[in-house]
């Protein structure tokens, strides 16, 4: 494969985080590593946001997914950008090679999250995070794709990881795969109603993906994936989507279904770990939504990827299964 294979058609410089803005007014940068490794049975979702108004300011936000089915949740802000490195306060992501290779390090706190909404559940415990990425797919260009000029750009790659993460005292080693998300858009959320994104790298090194948007009656507006075979990317139409039916920690069905050139990939799998909320305020009130890590299954092929799902919906039945991911 090329290199400019794997650039979903941008410059290669389009994977550098931006550490001084560049940029129009109103427009800024999100990066966010979102993943899980089986075995460790340890997931995580690292976001870092370019502060519209303040160039040298990211916030960011750290999740950690545990084996007990513990969620840990912090997050933070700083100007501590540098480089090829993007960092928040104790989150640095740092680009070693465009679209190839990163490092992902956090060294903080976060403290045990309640799945359902309802606020933390405990005290803070420290963490430290360390992982290496290096890309396993082509990336995937979201945005253009929708037909919106530059300079909006969204894509998405899958990475196979290895580290380690500490939790207090317990060191666990960690591999597995991770998606990375890199934008730079402008935020419009007047239509917005809700949204899907599901993704995973399979255990023959296929994969799937899609970032789709809804309409005021729950329909899909914006159909858009991909599928990843023998190394090669084909774009998709997402044809059927699982809504939250009911607030549910985990163990929920999950059933995708794309087509293109390729044929038709029907996608199953189950929910690990996901949390919950309503929003209750503003523009997006009554707005319920769901993320977190899923096991999912293509004609036998196993992976596990990160499930963000919302939509406006009436007040759904709240089930919390028991377990651990």
């Amino acid at each position: 494969m090329t290199a400019t294979a794997w650039t979903a058609g941008f410059p290669v410089e389009a994977g550098l985080p931006q550490t001084v803005r560049k940029d129009p007014p109103g427009f800024h940068e999100a990066i966010w590593t979102w993943g899980y490794d089986p075995s460790a049975r340890v997931g995580w979702y690292l976001y870092l946001l370019h502060d519209i108004e303040d160039e040298a300011l990211r916030r960011e936000v750290v999740t950690l997914y545990l084996p007990d089915g513990t969620i840990l949740q912090g997050g933070g802000q700083g100007r501590s950008s540098h480089g090829r490195i993007a960092a928040g306060d104790h989150l640095e992501l740092e680009c070693v090679e465009p679209f190839r290779r990163w490092e992902t390090r956090y060294d903080g706190a976060v403290a045990p999250v309640s799945w359902d909404g309802e606020g933390t559940s405990g005290d803070p415990v420290p963490v430290r995070l360390r992982f290496s990425m290096e890309a396993a797919t082509p990336a995937w260009n979201v945005e253009g794709d929708w037909g919106e000029p530059p300079p909006n750009m969204r894509f998405h790659q899958l990475y196979r990881i290895a580290g380690d993460v500490e939790v207090g005292e317990l060191r666990t080693p960690l591999s597995g795969s991770t998606m990375r998300g890199h934008s730079r858009r402008e935020r419009d959320l007047s239509a917005y109603t809700g949204h899907v994104l599901a993704t995973a790298l399979l255990d023959d090194g296929s994969a799937f993906g899609m970032f789709c948007f809804f309409g005021d009656a729950a329909e899909l507006r914006l159909d858009h994936g991909y599928v990843v075979i023998d190394g090669n990317l084909h774009e998709a139409r997402v044809v059927e989507v699982p809504l939250i039916e009911r607030a549910q920690r985990s163990g929920e069905p999950l059933r995708f279904v794309l087509t293109g050139d390729f044929g038709t990939a029907v996608v199953t799998g189950e929910s690990i770990v996901t949390t919950y909320g309503v929003r209750t305020t503003g523009p997006q009130a009554g707005l319920a939504t769901s993320m977190g890590i899923a096991r999912y299954e293509w004609n036998g092929r196993v992976g596990y990827g990160p499930i963000d799902r919302s939509h406006r919906m009436p007040a759904p039945t709240r089930t919390q299964t028991e377990g651990s991911p």
